[in-house]
């Protein structure tokens, strides 16, 4: 039966918070049914309806602490690069305009956006642009006393961040660790590790590095 003691997973939209989900309910919650009335998500200006999210019960929101956190709870965060690709990639996550006017990714990393925390909730004013929302989100959760954990290392070693998440919250480690079959969450774009490098070009990486703090944490490098 869910209870408050199930694990939450906050984090800025399209940072493996739905893959970070199925991992724990494969792993933790096998005999728990985690599911949740479908309902509108996406862009608020360009909504769409979903059937039952399957574990929607361990989503977190979007938003900074200051909207709240249910504990036990988990920060998942991915790098700013990726998360750009991801969100372009994803129409449903953008307002129409954008697809309508044929905005490039390199225009698209500049513009600003019309939201701040979460695309399903309009900004007033509008701005900044999407790495600087990304890099205000995590400084946001720095200091927050959960756990954080990043994306990119959860999907190279699974296993390890499993042993690590089930001793900090004491649960039960089962036989045998499980992945994820398929891809996950809402609108998943193709899945593919490190697929956001193709619409990257030299110079929007310059251009990323302007944007983000000297030697910020979010920013994933390759691991040897």
């Amino acid at each position: 039966m869910f209870t408050t003691d199930t694990i939450k997973v906050y984090g800025f939209p399209r940072s493996g918070n739905h893959f970070l989900m199925a991992l724990l309910a494969d792993n933790f919650y096998s005999d728990v049914d985690l599911h949740t009335p479908g309902g509108e998500v996406g862009h608020w200006a360009n909504r769409a309806i979903v059937g039952a999210v399957q574990n929607g019960k361990l989503a977190g929101h979007h938003g900074p602490p200051e909207w709240g956190i249910d504990r036990p709870a988990i920060y998942v965060y991915r790098d700013g690069r990726a998360i750009a690709a991801s969100l372009y990639r994803s129409p449903h996550f953008h307002h129409p305009a954008i697809e309508e006017r044929g905005v490039s990714f390199s225009d698209f990393l500049r513009m600003p956006l019309d939201w701040r925390w979460t695309p399903g909730k309009p900004a007033s004013p509008i701005g900044p642009n999407v790495i600087e929302h990304w890099v205000q989100h995590l400084q946001a959760w720095e200091d927050a006393p959960i756990l954080k954990l990043r994306y990119e290392w959860v999907c190279n070693h699974p296993e390890r961040y499993l042993h690590l998440i089930a001793g900090a919250f004491d649960l039960p480690a089962p036989d045998e660790w499980r992945l994820p079959a398929g891809l996950v969450g809402h609108f998943p774009s193709g899945g593919a590790r490190g697929g956001w490098r193709e619409l990257w070009s030299d110079e929007d990486e310059a251009w990323f590095l302007t944007q983000v703090p000297s030697e910020f944490w979010g920013v994933y490098v390759d691991e040897n």
